[in-house]
């Protein structure tokens, strides 16, 4: 006659394979990459591996992202978006949960809604932010315009020549950061950024601002 075993947990009756009942099961980590991605909010396209690509809706575009994330063999996710405007320069924060061998995990994630290139084109006037160059020289001005043409996902939706210099309206702020700083580090000269307020969005009670990214030539 075989010998019962229990969990030792609840004292529930197991089988011989089992060391806890499902419900006393000691919880292991889940191993999952960092989830950031942007999100088009006029198509609803998301880009992923270097490329736009269509899906129903920002769930969907979460659920896909969790799914190629996750290292272990996902059952199912369950996307728990925030009640928030989804409009372009808004970063979204949520969480989703993971069910993976019978576990429930929840993991965090971010969301930067934007457009996408063809939307972008589409809407001429949007921007994010401002990179202004002071006392302009020739070879800045051109590697601008040679590192915005080499991204699809970034557009200038206006150029505009003022007193002292040229203004370079762009499309995404986290890429007018990471060219100024690659400009800093090119070139010589003084490198100023300046967040300002654009809007407020009235459910999260969060500021939205545009980036003013400033580049005085030496």
């Amino acid at each position: 006659m075989k010998k019962k075993r229990f969990c030792p947990g609840c004292g529930k009756a197991i089988s011989e394979t089992q060391e806890f009942c499902k419900g006393c099961r000691p919880k292991e980590e889940i191993s999952f990459k960092d989830i950031y991605f942007q999100y088009c909010s006029n198509c609803g396209t998301y880009f992923h591996k270097n490329k736009w690509i269509k899906t129903k809706d920002l769930e969907s575009a979460i659920i896909n992202s969790v799914n190629d994330s996750v290292k272990q063999k996902v059952d199912k996710v369950t996307p728990n978006i925030p009640d928030v405007t989804i409009a372009p320069g808004v970063n979204v924060d949520f969480t989703a949960t993971v069910l993976t061998d019978a576990v429930d995990y929840e993991i965090p994630g971010r969301v930067l809604v934007t457009l996408c290139p063809k939307c972008a084109k589409q809407s001429a006037s949007y921007f994010e932010g401002i990179l202004q160059i002071r006392n302009p020289k020739e070879d800045v001005i051109d590697y601008v315009k040679e590192r915005i043409d080499s991204d699809d996902s970034i557009h200038i939706s206006k150029t505009e020549v003022v007193k002292g210099g040229v203004d370079f309206y762009v499309s995404s702020n986290k890429f007018l950061r990471k060219l100024g700083k690659e400009i800093k580090k090119r070139f010589d000269g003084e490198l100023k950024e300046s967040p300002q307020l654009f809007s407020r969005n009235r459910q999260t009670s969060k500021d939205i601002y545009r980036l003013n990214v400033l580049f005085r030539c030496g």
